[in-house]
This record gives C-alpha cells, sequence and structure tokens, in this order.
C-alpha cells in the first residue's frame, strides 16, 4: 500500500462510497484548475477541494491493490461526475472500486452488486499540498465569521450524506481570515472552508430587543 503521494503502485482502489461522495462534493466544478476537478487518494485518505472548502474522509477499511507500477510523476487523481455522487449518494451504496488502468468505476452495495458504472480517467497532475491548510486550533476565542451561504449549503447537504443531522463549524482562531473546521460527529471525515473577505459582508451584531410599538407604526 502506498506510503507517501507519489511513486504510487496502485492499480485497484476501494473505499467506503459515502466518504467519496462527501470528498467529491467540494472538488471543483468547471474552473481553470482542472487538477482539483477530481478527489485526490493517499493512503486511507480522500480528499476533494475547490479552493474555497475542502473535505477529508479517511477509511481505515480501505484496499489499495497494488499490481504495477503507475506514472510516479502524477498523484491519483480521479474526476467523479455528477452521476456518480448520485450513485454514491444513494440509500444502498456501500463501496467504490476504481480500476485506475481500465479507467472504470464502480458503485456496489453491500452485497457487492453493482448499483453504478462508469467511465473514470485518471486525471494526469499533481494535487496541492492540501495538509498545508489543515488549521491548528490557535484560540477558543469565539469570533465572527463570514461563510459563503452556498458552502453552509453543501456542508448541510454533506452531512446529509453522512447520516448525520448536524454539524459543528469552529473558528480556528480569532482572525476573520482564519479557516473554520467543520465536524460532523464522526471521527473520520471533516471539511475546512474559507471565509468571505471582510470587506464582501459587513458584519453587524442585530439587536435583539423587540421593537417599541412607536417604532413598528413608524
Amino acid at each position: 500500500r502506498p506510503t507517501n503521494n507519489k511513486g504510487n503502485n496502485i492499480m485497484i482502489i476501494e473505499f467506503n462510497a459515502k466518504l467519496v461522495a462527501a470528498a467529491a462534493m467540494s472538488q471543483s466544478k468547471g474552473d481553470g484548475r482542472y487538477y482539483l476537478q477530481g478527489v485526490y487518494f493517499t493512503d486511507k485518505q480522500v480528499v476533494g477541494t475547490n479552493g474555497h472548502i475542502m473535505t477529508v474522509g479517511y477509511d481505515s477499511e480501505s484496499v489499495f491493490t497494488e499490481v504495477n507500477s503507475l506514472d510516479e510523476d502524477s498523484d491519483v487523481i480521479l474526476p467523479i461526475s455528477s452521476k456518480d455522487i448520485t450513485a454514491l449518494k444513494s440509500k444502498h451504496s456501500e463501496t467504490v472500486v476504481f480500476n485506475v488502468n481500465e479507467e472504470t468505476l464502480k458503485v456496489l452495495d453491500s452485497c457487492g452488486s453493482v448499483l453504478h458504472m462508469a467511465q473514470c480517467k485518471r486525471i494526469d497532475a499533481t494535487y496541492p499540498d492540501w495538509e498545508r491548510v489543515i488549521p491548528q486550533i490557535k484560540d477558543e476565542q469565539a469570533r465572527f465569521t463570514n461563510i459563503d451561504g452556498k458552502y453552509l449549503k453543501l456542508i448541510s447537504e454533506t452531512a446529509k450524506v453522512l447520516g448525520k443531522r448536524s454539524v459543528v463549524i469552529r473558528a480556528t482562531d480569532s482572525k476573520s481570515s482564519s479557516p473554520c473546521l467543520i465536524t460532523y460527529d464522526l471521527t473520520n471525515v471533516y471539511s475546512i472552508v474559507m471565509p468571505l473577505k471582510d470587506e464582501e459582508l459587513l458584519i453587524e451584531t442585530p439587536s435583539l430587543k423587540v421593537p417599541s410599538q412607536e417604532k413598528m407604526a413608524a
């Protein structure tokens, strides 16, 4: 099994379908950075990011079958289409199997029956250093943060795929530009989302007092 990001001898990858779906929901969709338009596999982790939100899943039971050496200059980045994501998210999906050389993807149920099959051609590229952006919890002080509404929706959808009804959004320090850590009450998956820039949204503390009748009439 691979122990680093390069020099992989991976031919077949078997991974938890819901974790791959969660990562794929954060992959880039159509911008110029083609190397982000897929999920990245390393050891027992799968990573998806569009540069603003990143989701990482860890599957301790994943299987990486090594047969022959692949291109040592490229990472294992596999594009997941919207149809693939729908199949991965389905109620009965259990495992996804990628045959890297044959360029196929199969979604299996718990009995091993094929629910979905599609072409999945490996992206010939080097994935960014995703671990560099993982934040450290530096400050317990509560603060305001600006999160794009579309990513709040994506986080909610990711939680649903993972079978969770709620999420925890945690600021990593007191700086408004610092990323937020998203957890789903699971130890093997998390997301990181970058906040909007300060100038993009003016944060004001709302008044929690009920307005007087006079003001309401005015």
